[in-house]
């Protein structure tokens, strides 16, 4: 580096950040921050740097910052184990951290965890639940009895009764 004047040249911000980028490990840093759900702060501390520095750095990597929201008392990586070994649902982990479903939903999401769509695929015995609402077991009490939704069950009893109408009407048409 050359002098300028009485003081030794300066490198310039890019050479610096090269040289800091070379000794640290990037990629862990940016997984911390997204998939763990670490704090800028809390990276800063354990590789020796600025705050601002790891935001910048996650910029410069395309990565969105989350703003700021309610640190949790897991990271996104515990949380995510303890749903995959099924140990705990979304809604149940939600209520033992204070927090709603969605926030776990995108904590799970974060940790690239593929969830499970719900009640949608499961297997329930729609006849049985149709014919019960119709002779007057309400939505609820069923739902309770089935560990769905009440929306779930009138969706059921709905799709149920297009069946039977389907049924019904294609069977007259081919009688003609």
């Amino acid at each position: 580096m050359q002098q300028r004047g009485n003081r030794p040249a300066v490198p310039s911000t890019a050479v610096a950040r090269r040289r800091i980028e070379d000794h640290i490990p990037v990629q862990d840093i940016i997984d911390r921050y997204v998939v763990d759900g670490e704090t800028a702060r809390r990276i800063a501390e354990v590789y020796g740097l600025n705050e601002r520095y790891v935001f910048r750095l996650l910029e410069r990597h395309d990565v969105p910052r989350r703003g700021t929201r309610r640190a949790l008392p897991l990271s996104n990586g515990e949380i995510a184990r303890r749903y995959l070994e099924g140990r705990v649902e979304i809604q149940a982990m939600a209520a033992e951290l204070g927090v709603s479903r969605h926030t776990i939903a995108k904590r799970l999401d974060e940790a690239r965890v593929e969830r499970s769509a719900g009640h949608r695929g499961r297997e329930l015995p729609d006849a049985e639940i149709a014919a019960r609402n119709e002779a007057g077991e309400s939505a609820r009490a069923l739902a309770a009895e089935f560990d769905v939704s009440h929306s779930t069950i009138l969706k059921r009893v709905a799709r149920h009764r297009d069946a039977e109408l389907q049924r019904t009407n294609s069977g007259s048409q081919s009688s003609r």
